[in-house]
């Protein structure tokens, strides 16, 4: 099975191509960026940590994406 990776500086604002696709962005791990690629239909999210944050912020997003069955 082919799966298209793409890369963005940020997963705010993405195009209709993310839907099934791995994205890799520059955006925080957090529950916002996890939401926004799941709302674009990302298959799956690689984001960076942003040095984990207060009360770990930076990777909130992890739980919220697997509640939705979306690796990230």
């Amino acid at each position: 099975m082919d799966v298209t990776v793409l890369v963005f500086d940020s997963v705010v604002k993405l195009p209709p191509e993310a839907n099934g696709a791995v994205v890799v962005g520059g955006s925080h791990a957090a529950v916002y960026a996890a939401y926004m690629s799941a709302k674009f239909g990302c298959r799956a999210a690689i984001h960076h940590d942003a040095g984990i944050g207060k009360d770990e912020a930076g990777v909130a997003g992890l739980a919220y994406a697997d509640t939705l069955g979306m690796a990230m």
